[in-house]
């Protein structure tokens, strides 16, 4: 107890996972019947992660990738109590879709080590050549947030243009041949008339 405590709460500092537990506050009256209200409240102690990281994988540095390479990136929050509960957003945007989790991890003190995968084609997430990623590991109601700035690689991004163009503008032009091939054949054949 310190002074900021009152006879209407109390304040506890430095409090450790041992803190936890079931606190009692006890009322008593006056005599001569000194009456007693009891109440009794469950405190958890929570551990936020020591430690919350992005890491791309396999691992890229600088973070650049291409149009037919798959982004492949983990968040690991370590240490927490109890587990984590880990989110991705993507340039702002809450992304639940594309995400995958592998088993967490419990110490011997009951800190959990938790990681999951968030993957995708480019050019998908990618404005202007970059993606901005955070990873929001929740405890308790506490936010730990990491961040990762990924890129696509221009030229990568330049031959993906062109093939999407390319492939765009020799669609009228193949139509305009099987037309122009469907008019002249029935110019050039004869239509069968029956003879008597």
């Amino acid at each position: 107890m310190v002074d900021e405590s009152t006879e209407r709460s109390v304040v506890l500092q430095n409090v450790s996972e041992e803190t936890s537990g079931i606190f009692k506050c006890e009322v008593m009256g006056e005599g001569p019947s000194f009456r007693t209200a009891v109440e009794t409240k469950a405190m958890n102690v929570v551990v936020t992660p020591k430690l919350v990281e992005i890491h791309t994988r396999p691992f890229h540095e600088p973070p650049v990738f291409h149009i037919g390479e798959r982004v492949s990136l983990n968040c690991t929050a370590t240490g927490a109590k109890p587990r984590a509960h880990l989110a991705w957003h993507v340039n702002g945007q809450p992304v639940k879709e594309h995400v995958s989790r592998y088993p967490d991890f419990e110490d011997q003190r009951g800190r959990v080590t938790s990681t999951v995968r968030i993957s995708w084609d480019p050019p998908a997430y990618f404005i202007k050549g970059v993606a901005h990623v955070e990873c929001h590991a929740l405890v308790g109601g506490h936010n730990t947030t990491a961040t990762k700035k990924i890129y696509l690689d221009p030229a990568s991004s330049a031959a993906f243009n062109h093939q999407y163009a390319s492939a765009g503008c020799q669609l009228p032009t193949t139509w305009a041949m099987l037309s122009l091939a469907s008019f002249l054949l029935a110019r050039l054949l004869p239509i069968g008339r029956h003879r008597p």
